[in-house]
């Protein structure tokens, strides 16, 4: 049996007295996709941030691949398959979806960093995007 990719164990961010989300767990097992979705305010950018490492939370545990994340900070989290995008259309303004991927494989140490993004735009149906800018 292999390990969750990603566990999310009673995780909770606080300011203060303002919970901002409380009790949050999540299990994603591997090759699963989940979305995250609520209205403004409902703490899913707080959740991960929590999850990525861009905000500590106040209690919970965070793991990734059965490994424990919690106390790592974002770029080692990062540097182990986990991150987190912005809402934005491209991440280098003029540069093809398709090289933007296979540069996101190639930062991560996939060995074959085209096909690995080729991969992932098939996955996703967005093979006839790697072309766009």
């Amino acid at each position: 049996m292999s390990a969750l990719s990603l566990e999310v164990e009673d995780v909770a961010v606080h300011y203060g007295g303002v919970k901002a989300v409380d009790g949050v767990s999540i299990s994603i097992p591997p090759g699963e996709v989940r979305g995250l979705i609520g209205p403004n305010g409902a703490g899913k950018s707080t959740i991960i941030d929590a999850i990525t490492g861009r905000r500590p939370p106040t209690r919970g545990r965070v793991r990734l691949r059965g490994e424990d994340v919690t106390a790592l900070g974002a770029l080692e989290r990062r540097r182990r398959g986990l991150s987190r995008s912005f809402q934005r259309t491209s991440i280098f303004h003029g540069m093809k979806v398709g090289a933007q991927v296979e540069l996101a494989s190639w930062k991560i140490g996939a060995d074959k960093p085209e096909a690995d993004a080729r991969e992932v735009l098939r996955q996703l149906d967005l093979l006839d995007m790697a072309q766009v800018t």
